[in-house]
C-alpha cells in the first residue's frame, strides 16, 4: 500500500474540531483503501493529516462507535482495525 500525504482542509470557524477530524480521517481511509481486518496506524494517519496521533485516536474511537472500526488487542498491543466485513468509510459526508 502506498501512503500519500494529504493536506487537511481548513475547518469552518463554527465547526466541531473533532467532527471535522473524524471526517478527515474517514476521507483518508477511503482514499487509502483500508480493507477489513487491516490495522489503522494512528501515528501514520496523524503524520499524513498533520495532526497529533492522540487526536486521530479520538477520531478512530468515534468511528468505532459508529461501526466499521474496532479497538482490539493486536500483536503489538491494543490497536484500531477495520472491522471484519465492514468499512470505516460509510457514514456522514460533509454536507
Amino acid at each position: 500500500m502506498t501512503l500519500v500525504p494529504v493536506k487537511p482542509q481548513p475547518a469552518p470557524t463554527n465547526a466541531d474540531p473533532l467532527a471535522v477530524l473524524v471526517q478527515d480521517v474517514r476521507d483518508y481511509l477511503r482514499r487509502q483503501g483500508y480493507r477489513p481486518g487491516q490495522a489503522l496506524p494512528a501515528g501514520i494517519i496523524a503524520l499524513r493529516l498533520s495532526v497529533e496521533s492522540e487526536d486521530v485516536a479520538h477520531a478512530l474511537e468515534v468511528l468505532a462507535a459508529e461501526g466499521g472500526v474496532v479497538h482490539r488487542a493486536g500483536p503489538y498491543g491494543p490497536a484500531f482495525y477495520v472491522e471484519d466485513g465492514k468499512s470505516p468509510l460509510q457514514g456522514r459526508d460533509h454536507g
